[in-house]
């Protein structure tokens, strides 16, 4: 079909549908590009459809890699927002030597140290981390949800001079080394063994004594064990 335009010349339909799209297009709100978006529209009920006009933006959080320190983050604890980055590889967090004081010239004690003295249990949000350190720091024992961390490779918790209680550690499916230089372990897991893929465990450092030594060394034969 052909129809006639203002000039007098057949206009083919295939033309005349394009500019009749045109121009509905033109006159709709709907017609509109728009960049990609980097956030999430979150309903405040529970449907699964996408809300129609209210809700709750929240940003995409596509961090790697979060490394910094305590004196960085002013902060013995690790920040709430962490728990959030659901894309994390690598968690680093160093802590400092606080068994040096610091004096101002009016004698006053300088707090210029910070610590984390514990992991939270919102750890096992991070289900992609590879790599966790909080060296330096006070822990004394690990959260019993470290163990849901299936996919960490690398746990760096040297100087940690009050960790004793690593039990949760068996957990980790994944694990290809562990770093406890420096902390206060006199005896690992009993399940120890469960670790099959570990290959480097470092416990320098540690009140372990002989025979615990020779448990462990039976326990991970394919692994390098430093004491």
């Amino acid at each position: 079909m052909t129809k006639i335009n203002g000039n007098g010349k057949a206009m083919p339909s295939r033309l005349l549908a394009i500019a009749c799209a045109w121009i509905i297009c033109l006159g709709s709100l709907r017609c509109s590009v728009s960049p990609p978006s980097q956030s999430v529209t979150v309903p405040d009920g529970h449907s699964d459809t996408p809300p129609s006009g209210s809700g709750k933006v929240i940003p995409l959080d596509t961090t790697t890699a979060y490394v910094t320190s305590t004196a960085a983050l002013r902060s013995g604890t690790i920040p709430d927002s962490v728990f959030e980055m659901l894309e994390l590889r690598k968690l680093h967090i160093q802590g400092g030597d606080c068994d040096y004081r610091r004096i101002d010239e009016n004698g006053r004690e300088i707090i210029d140290c910070w610590a984390i003295s514990e992991i939270p249990s919102k750890i096992q949000n991070l289900q992609k981390l590879e790599f966790l350190g909080l060296n330096v720091n006070v822990l004394s024992a690990l959260p019993a949800e470290i163990a849901d961390l299936h996919s960490l490779k690398t746990l760096y918790l040297d100087d940690n001079t009050t960790l004793s209680q690593i039990d949760p550690v068996v957990g980790l499916d994944s694990l290809e080394e562990l770093f406890l230089n420096g902390c206060y372990i006199k005896h690992m897991p009993q399940e120890i063994g469960q670790l099959k893929r570990l290959r480097s465990l470092s416990l320098i450092g540690n009140p372990i004594d002989a025979s615990e030594q020779a448990r462990i060394k039976a326990a991970l034969p394919l692994c390098e064990i430093h004491f």
